[in-house]
Order: structure tokens, then sequence, then C-alpha cells
């Protein structure tokens, strides 16, 4: 078994985190072990997703594009929007700051 850099090991654990939000409509696409991270999030749950990977998670998801979503049935579509992570890039950068907070 091969070691991950720390880069790979972080996108790992983000895709698991992804995955493990409960009933939301939030798509890992990206390719396994991948350091940029690509996300797809449903309109409905767009505030929830965002907001837990920001404020919880410490990381800056960066807005794409949109992009068109099958049903896993095939029978219909709609549109998601598509954010990236860039793990490699936010882990030498370090967690973002709160702008609510006051400098001391």
């Amino acid at each position: 078994m091969s070691t991950l850099s720390p880069e790979r090991e972080k996108a790992r654990e983000l895709t698991r985190a992804i995955g493990a939000l409960d009933r939301v409509h939030a798509w890992v696409t990206s390719p396994p072990g991948e350091p940029r991270v690509r996300i797809q999030i449903a309109p409905c749950c767009k505030p929830r997703v965002l907001s837990k990977l920001t404020y919880e998670m410490n990381w800056r998801p960066q807005f794409v594009g949109l992009e068109h979503r099958t049903s896993e049935l095939g029978f219909s579509g709609m549109i998601v929007e598509c954010y990236e992570v860039d793990v490699a890039k936010q882990l030498i950068s370090g967690p973002p700051t709160d702008p609510r907070e006051i400098p001391k």
C-alpha cells in the first residue's frame, strides 16, 4: 500500500466528509485522490453545503460554473452549481480568517 501525500490525504478526507453529509444533494465529481476536489451542489442544498464547508470544515470552495446533472435513473435532470476546492493550495495558505473577528 502506498503512502498518500498530505494533499491527497486531505482531499480524500474532504471527499468522505461530503459523502457523509446526510440528505443533501452534493456530489464529488473529481477522480479519487485528486488534490483538486470538484463538487456539484443542487441549488436547494447550496447554503447548507457551502456553510458546512466554509465555517465548519475551514475550506474555501471556488465557484467554477453551472452543469447539467441527470438523476440516478436518468429520467430527469437539473442544473447544479459546480465548485472546486484546491486542497494543496489551501493547505499551504492555512485556514481562512473570520472577517467578523476584530484584530488585537
